[in-house]
């Protein structure tokens, strides 16, 4: 009703009705598609801005210094190129230190064979004569005797025993005794220089020798 009394009334069929809100429907819902859609180029668009000069950073991420050109092409920020200097600083930081780590280890580990090769030389050796001691003697020995074997060669071995030693040190004292065995094993060596002779000390006063062929 108006506010003068009259009465209107509108027929409008069902079907009438739910046609105009489907249509109403499919316009809004074509609407939200297309703001999405613009959403998303425009996420896109941004996020290519932003990764791109990051993405270029990271390619030349191992280089020591960042090229300027690179940075101005890219047009990024201050405070990404802030970032990328700090970083490329720390990776030259790193690779220095690994390369001094590396270095370090190097050096550590030539001169831990060289001190194994001098504590092998110094556990074969008698340290007065500088022959071979027993253990040392025995060693190059058995490997000396299965040659021989093996190839039929045959071998002579000689143990030199210096007679009334205990006298010579109770009369002469201890270092004049070391003194006569320093001499006997100079003896040896002069007599004995082939490279497959082997002189031993094989005790106090005692000596050993292995020839190969008689």
């Amino acid at each position: 009703k108006t506010v003068h009394g009259w009465s209107v009334i509108a027929l409008t069929s069902p079907a009438q009705s739910t046609a105009e809100m489907i249509n109403n429907f499919v316009i809004l819902l074509s609407c939200a598609t297309l703001l999405l859609l613009f959403f998303a180029f425009v996420a896109m668009q941004l996020s290519k801005k932003i990764t791109r000069p990051l993405e270029d950073i990271i390619e030349h991420f191992p280089d020591k210094e960042l090229n300027p050109r690179m940075l101005r092409d890219a047009k990024v920020s201050r405070e990404l190129v802030a970032l990328a200097e700090r970083l490329v600083s720390s990776h030259a930081v790193i690779n220095d230190f690994q390369h001094q780590l590396s270095e370090q280890v190097d050096n550590k580990t030539r001169q831990l064979k060289q001190l194994n090769r001098e504590l092998y030389s110094l556990a074969q050796k008698d340290s007065l004569t500088q022959l071979l001691n027993r253990a040392g003697f025995n060693r190059f020995a058995v490997t000396s005797y299965r040659n021989c074997v093996r190839n039929r060669i045959t071998m002579s071995l000689i143990l030199i025993d210096i007679d009334h030693f205990k006298i010579i040190n109770d009369t002469y004292g201890h270092p004049f005794g070391d003194k006569c065995i320093i001499k006997v094993s100079e003896i040896l060596k002069e007599h004995c220089k082939r490279d497959t002779d082997i002189i031993g000390r094989f005790g106090g006063e005692e000596f050993i020798i292995m020839i190969m062929g008689g």
